[in-house]
């Protein structure tokens, strides 16, 4: 089922906000889109180092968005994993540590950590919304921005200029 024009709005709305905030605020570079044909997942990729990059998707249908840091490098992977480990925390209690440290208070996010059929590595937290409309609120916007900037301090050492 096709989205409204309404709800294609919200979401138009919303990826234009976090792009250009990214882009501009963040500094991120080299953004690409990558959208499946169905409209199903619509997703923003950013590099932030070497075969590693920060990602937000927007699943409309759900409605969802998630957060990620992903890399195609395998030993990349397993020094994120090593990284995790060494600080002594769990995988969750270092994002929820990285959400903090940029103002994002979320006790025990959800944070998942996979690989996907094209052998790239997730590390993601999901925020599901009870409307698609969410997406156009200053607070879910606000939400998703520290979450991104969250993610790629973490993981990229990267902190907001």
């Amino acid at each position: 089922m096709p989205l409204s024009s309404e709800q294609g709005q919200w979401v138009t709305g919303f990826r234009e906000w976090l792009e250009s905030a990214a882009d501009h605020q963040l500094r991120l570079a080299d953004r690409i889109r990558i959208d499946r044909e169905d409209r199903s997942t619509l997703a923003a990729r950013w590099c932030i180092a070497d075969r590693t990059w920060s990602e937000v998707v927007i699943r409309p249908f759900l409605p969802q968005v998630s957060v990620a840091i992903v890399t195609d490098d395998r030993q990349k992977n397993s020094t994120f994993k090593q990284m995790i480990e060494d600080s002594g925390d769990t995988l969750q209690e270092f994002v929820e540590l990285s959400f903090d440290a940029v103002g994002l208070k979320w006790p025990e996010p959800p944070v998942q950590h996979y690989r996907d059929r094209d052998d790239l590595f997730y590390f993601a937290t999901p925020l599901d919304l009870k409307s698609l409309g969410q997406l156009s609120q200053p607070a879910t916007r606000r939400q998703v921005f520290q979450m991104l900037t969250g993610y790629c301090r973490a993981f990229a050492g990267f902190v907001a200029g």
